[in-house]
């Protein structure tokens, strides 16, 4: 019988982590990370049957946020060496990743979960976009999703079942192509970050270049808080092409370096836009930073640095810095787990914080209308398994497409579903 053992990334948002197996052979759906903290432990990972775990012939990496693969290197700790599939792109993003998540768990004064060798060690095979990897009775597509670069959705061919696992997608990017969904499916096992929010990209656009302005305008500074690899590339695409106020612009050197990999192979990073990302890199205004002492104290400007949730590296420090000053603002612009520096400063429960703090999502995962839309492409009558996403808005989107005659289903972290039944 073919089972998807949930692990993780179900009735919350983090630690995505799906087994697929009929017991003859078994392949790993993402492995991922949840960025918790409290004062004894720091992180949440997969609740994996071990047993199950040591059985698994290949892993199949979606994209590398630490929700994705920050638990991988636990593989290699656990003594379990397989190949791992994941797009070109993601391969060095991978390392960066979750050396980045020790650092944040070392930084907290907790104990690392693994050491930079068992993230080394890790069998990360580079896969294409349209291509095909065959492991015993199942087939595996890669596909691009529109949220990173390099991000894919798998397309599966289990004996006569065909499963889709999205991994992370979106509709909207300013960098990327939209992910095209088509033909008979028995699951979908979907990305439901939103839940069943319908979210206007354009009016966030407006609003956060509005914020920016006003803030510049009137003598402050902007920070926004930002992954390395994704949103802050198309935030600074924005930027540089809306923006009407000429202010400086401070953008982390990862991030100028990531925007400037995509453009290495443009036809395979599935970029839209190579003739903005070049503008950029002659553009005077955008200025590299590798440490805070090179922004200057005094001026207005607008500053992108990561890590996104404000618990370590640049935006710490910086929080701490433009936080004093009401003329300044700080902008969050996606999830912030409970916890973080960036969910204790935009609740209010930092004190010394003076500067304005907003928040507008950045869209970066389908909302309703992206998965009405993407289920009226797939043919038969697919069950849809709804991952990435709280409980409480996953049972709001199921009781929304359950009105349209969809089988939901939104599970809990160690439920099996057995998909044999499933046409």
């Amino acid at each position: 019988m073919l089972k998807l053992y949930c692990w993780g990334g179900v009735s919350e948002q983090g630690r995505s982590c799906f087994l697929l197996g009929d017991g003859n052979g078994f392949i790993l759906l993402d492995c991922g990370v949840k960025r918790t903290f409290t004062a004894f432990k720091a992180g949440e990972y997969p609740q994996w049957d071990v047993n199950l775990l040591t059985r698994i012939d290949a892993t199949f990496l979606s994209h590398a946020h630490e929700d994705h693969c920050g638990a991988l290197p636990l593989l290699t700790k656990l003594g379990i060496q397989r190949p791992i599939y994941t797009h070109h792109l993601v391969v060095p993003e991978v390392t960066q990743s979750c050396s980045a998540w020790l650092q944040v768990v070392d930084s907290a004064g907790h104990k690392k979960p693994y050491e930079m060798e068992h993230i080394l060690s890790l069998l990360l095979n580079p896969v294409g976009f349209g291509e095909k990897i065959a492991i015993k009775n199942c087939e595996i597509f890669f596909n691009p999703s529109g949220h990173v670069p390099g991000s894919a959705w798998f397309d599966i061919m289990w004996g006569t079942k065909r499963i889709i696992y999205t991994g992370d997608w979106c509709t909207s990017s300013l960098l990327f192509s939209p992910p095209e969904f088509s033909g008979h499916a028995d699951a979908v096992v979907l990305d439901g970050a939103y839940g069943a929010a319908v979210i206007m990209q354009d009016n966030i656009y407006e609003q956060l270049l509005g914020a920016i302005t006003a803030t510049v305008s009137k003598g402050g500074s902007v920070l926004l808080p930002v992954p390395r690899i994704g949103r802050s590339q198309e935030i600074l695409v924005l930027l540089n092409s809306a923006l009407k106020v000429s202010v400086p612009i401070y953008v982390e050197a990862p991030i100028l370096a990531g925007l400037r990999g995509f453009l290495r192979d443009p036809e395979k990073s599935g970029i839209k836009c190579p003739a903005q990302i070049v503008n950029i890199g002659y553009d005077e205004k955008i200025k590299e930073f590798h440490r805070t002492s090179e922004i200057p104290q005094k001026g207005e400007a607008i500053i992108l640095a990561t890590d996104a949730m404000g618990s370590s590296g640049a935006t710490k420090e910086l929080i701490d810095r433009l936080g004093i000053s009401e003329k300044n603002t700080i902008i969050f612009t996606g999830f912030l787990y409970e916890g973080t520096k960036g969910e204790q400063v935009l609740k209010g429960a930092v004190d010394g914080i003076k500067a304005r703090v907003a928040r507008f999502i950045w869209k970066v995962h389908p909302d309703w209308k992206d998965i009405e839309d993407m289920l009226g492409k797939i043919k038969g009558d697919p069950t849809v398994i709804i991952t990435h996403v709280a409980r409480e808005k996953g049972d709001e989107l199921a009781r929304l497409l359950r009105q349209k005659g969809v089988r939901a289903i939104v599970p809990r972290v160690g439920e099996i579903i057995d998909l044999s039944s499933f046409s």
